[in-house]
């Protein structure tokens, strides 16, 4: 069995401005992708970095379209 890491991270809404949280996998050194916002169902980019003691770096914004 694999052990994986997760972290809820809590964070606003580039495009309406509301707080949502999103569970993050911390096991594969980071990640990019694009997910629409559960509230107003714009497009934003996550991304972010791990490091040896958890998360390192955390960046949300709209995606460019």
């Amino acid at each position: 069995m694999v052990d994986v890491l997760i972290e809820e991270k809590d964070f606003m809404c580039p495009c309406c401005g509301t707080i949502i949280s999103m569970l993050l996998e911390l096991g594969h050194g980071g990640q990019r992708y694009v997910e629409d916002c559960e509230i107003c169902c714009s497009p934003i980019t996550i991304s972010y970095q791990v490091d040896d003691v958890g998360l390192s770096d955390f960046l949300v914004k709209p995606a460019q379209q």
